[in-house]
C-alpha cells in the first residue's frame, strides 16, 4: 500500500540535488517493531509570487542539504533523524503513536553556527538551534519547518501537511519616484547613491522567529546599527552586506519619474514593536530595522528611512514573508539615517498575495 504525507517546501530544483546527494542515517536508535515508513521529496508543482528583477532559480530556488528530526511527542526524544541521500528517500519503522516532525535545510557545516546533527536528540536540542544570517546567501538560504503526525497502524492513508520557510524576510525595492514639492529643489540634480538596511538582528532560530524581549539592548550586537558598518555596530561581514545592501547605485532620480530600482534585500525578521521604536541620536537600546536610501544634491548627502517591521505593525515582518516596497521623494530628507524628517519620504507597502514558496510532496509507502 502507498501512504502519502504532503509535504509543502520553497520552489527549488530538488531532482537534481537528489542526484548528487549521499545518504547517510544519522541517530544510531534502533529500529522499532511497528509500521514502516518510507520518505521521499519530490516536485508536486504548484504557482508561487514572483517580482520583477529576481532571478528565482539562481537567487531562491537551491536546497544544498536537508536533514529531519522525528520525535515522540509524548517524550520529546529523538525516535529517528537523518540526511536524505542520492535516492531522496529513508524509511524506518515507527510504532504506533503521535510523532513530531522537524526538518531544516542549507545549515552549514562549519562555523560557529554550524549544528552538530548527530547530537539533537531532543525536541528541545532542535528548539534551542540557532542560526546567523550570515549563514544564508542567494541561492543558498536557511530553512526550516515542523509538522505533527500520528501513526495509527493497518492500512489508512496518512496524509500530512508540513511547510519549510526560509528563515529570512525578502524586502523587494520596487521603485523610486522623486516629486519634489519645492520648485527650486526639484530643479537641481539628484543621485540615489546606496540603499541598504539598518538595524539589522543577525541571528534567529531554525524553530521560530525571536520574540522582543529576547533583542540584545548592546549596539554590537545588531548589524548596521543606526547606520551603514557604523563604528559602534556588529563588524562587517561580506556576507551580510551581499543580503542588506546595493552599493553604488549612481542613479539619477529625474522630478516627476519612477525610477525602476528592482532590488531585494533579505534580512531575519525584527519583532520590536514600532510604538517603542527609538529615533535618538544616541543608542538606547533594541530598534526597528529600517530600510535606507542614501541620496545627494547640491553636493550634500540626505537620507531617506521607511520603518520595515515591528509588532503590530501592518507591514510586521516574519520569516519566508515578501513585500514590494514603492518609495516617493516629498522634499529633503534628514542628515542623519536615524533622523527622522515627517513627510519627507511616502512609502508603500505591498505584501506578497501568496505565500513565498511551492508546494513538494514526501511520499511514504508502507
Amino acid at each position: 500500500m502507498r501512504r502519502k504525507i504532503r509535504f509543502t517546501t520553497i520552489a527549488v530544483v530538488l531532482l537534481a540535488l537528489f542526484s548528487c546527494m549521499r545518504e547517510e542515517a544519522l541517530d544510531p536508535v534502533p529500529e522499532m517493531t511497528g509500521m514502516p515508513v518510507r520518505l521521499s521529496l519530490s516536485p508536486n508543482g504548484g504557482s508561487h509570487t514572483k517580482v520583477s528583477g529576481v532571478d528565482y532559480e539562481r537567487d531562491e530556488g537551491a536546497v544544498q542539504r536537508w536533514a529531519f528530526f522525528i520525535f515522540e511527542r509524548s517524550t520529546g526524544l529523538l525516535a529517528y533523524s537523518g540526511v536524505v541521500g542520492s535516492e531522496g528517500t529513508v524509511t524506518k519503522t515507527l510504532r504506533t503513536g503521535v510523532f513530531e516532525l522537524f526538518v531544516m535545510a542549507n545549515y552549514p557545516l562549519t562555523g560557529a553556527y554550524a549544528p552538530n546533527v548527530s547530537a539533537i536528540r531532543t525536541r528541545a536540542d532542535f528548539l534551542r538551534l540557532r542560526a546567523s544570517l550570515a549563514d544564508n546567501a542567494p541561492g543558498c538560504f536557511l530553512m526550516s519547518g515542523a509538522a505533527v503526525f500520528a501513526v495509527p497502524g493497518g492500512e489508512e492513508v496518512l496524509e500530512i501537511a508540513v511547510r519549510l520557510q526560509r528563515l529570512v524576510c525578502k524586502i523587494h525595492l520596487e521603485t523610486v519616484t522623486r516629486r519634489f514639492q519645492n520648485a527650486s529643489l526639484a530643479s537641481q540634480q539628484m543621485t540615489l547613491r546606496h540603499v541598504y538596511l539598518t538595524n539589522v538582528y543577525p541571528e534567529s532560530r531554525y524553530s521560530e522567529d525571536y520574540y522582543p524581549g529576547e533583542l540584545s539592548s548592546r549596539q554590537a550586537s545588531w548589524y548596521n546599527a543606526m547606520g551603514w558598518e557604523h563604528a559602534a555596530a556588529m563588524p562587517q561581514v561580506s556576507a551580510i552586506d551581499a543580503l542588506v545592501g546595493e552599493r553604488n547605485l549612481h542613479l539619477q532620480l529625474r522630478q516627476n519619474v519612477s525610477e525602476n530600482l528592482g532590488r531585494t534585500f533579505y534580512c531575519y525578521p525584527n519583532p520590536w514593536d514600532f510604538q517603542a521604536d527609538s529615533h535618538s541620536p544616541d543608542w538606547n537600546g533594541p530598534r526597528c530595522t529600517r530600510l535606507i536610501l542614501e541620496t545627494e544634491l547640491g553636493g550634500h548627502t540626505y537620507y531617506y528611512q521607511a520603518t520595515l517591521s515591528g509588532e503590530n505593525s501592518p507591514h510586521y515582518l516574519s520569516r519566508n514573508r515578501a513585500f514590494r516596497v514603492f518609495c516617493t521623494l516629498n522634499h529633503l530628507g534628514s542628515k542623519d539615517p536615524e533622523q527622522e524628517i515627517p513627510g519627507a519620504l511616502t512609502v508603500q507597502f505591498i505584501p506578497e498575495a501568496q505565500p513565498w514558496e511551492a508546494d513538494y510532496s514526501i511520499q511514504e509507502q508502507s
